[in-house]
């Protein structure tokens, strides 16, 4: 099987294409997934890795280089060979090039590092914690969605059942932790208050401009609607005369 670097958490390509060569070279199996997986490697560091030699550079080393490559027409061959060229360049597989979350592929390249761990189940969540923190900032809900289609798209491919139950186990531990922290976050409001109020008939409170105006509500129906308020709400008591 291949050989896991279990304290590198990083989604590495140079790391994810060594593993999965080997696997491949010691079962013989899954043809179609070490081509596809190949091709998208290449891509990746084509775009963005470094060439260790070009065509400008050293002529002679660099044909001879290409000619090798040719004469491993062999899948077997190809894949054991731990450079490729393209153009007038050379490039080496092993390249720490970090596959960031904003990729649009970064689901299947980090289910590739998960799945490295079906030979030591005891580092997932060391391995979780660590995106958690670096990769989400510590944002539980939306690497537990993350984690959700993940384990939906991949769950009959590259997980085991013991990686499935896992990341599961993890999963319920974040919406625990989520949970609580809203709990403990909730904000608490001050006791609700009695408004001050007079209490009592108070007669001496009648409107005086009632007596001189009694039609004033009629003409000024804005002040009749903030008298009612008022005592709607407390401020005046409701016993207090009108007239």
């Amino acid at each position: 099987m291949g050989e896991t670097n279990f304290k590198l958490f990083e989604i590495q390509i140079g790391d994810i294409w060594n593993f999965e060569k080997k696997v491949f070279l010691s079962t013989r199996i899954g043809i179609d997934h070490i081509l596809d997986l190949q091709k998208n490697v290449k891509d990746i560091i084509i775009d963005k890795g470094e060439p260790f030699l070009t065509y400008q550079e050293d002529q002679d080393t660099y044909n001879e280089q290409v000619q090798f490559i040719q004469q491993s027409a062999e899948l077997k061959d190809s894949i054991r060979l731990s450079y490729f060229a393209s153009g007038d360049s050379l490039f080496y597989y092993n390249q720490k090039i970090q596959i960031p979350k904003e990729d649009e592929d970064f689901d299947f390249w980090f289910v590739l590092k998960l799945s490295q761990y079906h030979e030591r189940i005891k580092y997932i969540d060391v391995f979780l914690k660590h995106h958690l923190e670096y990769t989400y900032a510590n944002h539980k809900l939306d690497f537990h969605n993350f984690l959700v289609l993940l384990l939906r798209q991949y769950k009959n491919t590259f997980l085991t059942p013991e990686i499935f139950y896992t990341c599961e186990e993890f999963m319920e531990q974040l919406i625990d932790e989520f949970e609580e922290f809203n709990i403990k976050k909730k904000p608490t409001f001050p006791k609700k208050t009695t408004r001050p109020r007079m209490s009592g008939t108070i007669k001496s409170f009648s409107l005086k401009i009632l007596k001189e105006h009694p039609d004033y509500f009629e003409r000024n129906k804005h002040i009749y609607n903030v008298f009612y308020e008022l005592v709607n709400h407390g401020f005046i008591h409701q016993d207090t005369e009108e007239r």
